[in-house]
């Protein structure tokens, strides 16, 4: 078995870096900040990232939470330019955060 990617994301020789995605084994290159509340999860939908925090937990810092590095290449792809990010969130179960920010 291959071992999953770490680091910072990259384009890679990708066909498009305007359409770059952070998905499947390329989740596993999320840093958990410093909280470690984070976790690969096998679903009937495919594998999602689950991130799990506290309430009072605070996030000044935006590297202190759940993080993806960019790599050199898309920084300097991105740089000078509108970017746009997507994310789909859920409620992993009843006891869910009612709110999310990002």
């Amino acid at each position: 078995m291959p071992r999953p990617p770490r680091g910072p994301l990259s384009c890679g020789g990708c066909a498009n870096v305007e359409d770059v995605t952070a998905a499947g084994p390329e989740l596993h290159r999320f840093v958990p900040g410093n909280y470690d509340g984070i976790a690969i999860v096998e679903t009937p939908e495919g594998r999602i990232l689950r991130i799990t925090g506290l309430a009072e937990q605070t996030y000044e810092d935006p590297r202190s939470g759940p993080h993806i590095v960019i790599a050199e290449d898309l920084e300097f792809a991105f740089e000078s330019r509108p970017i746009e990010i997507v994310i789909e969130a859920r409620v992993a179960d009843a006891a869910g955060a009612s709110n999310f920010e990002a």
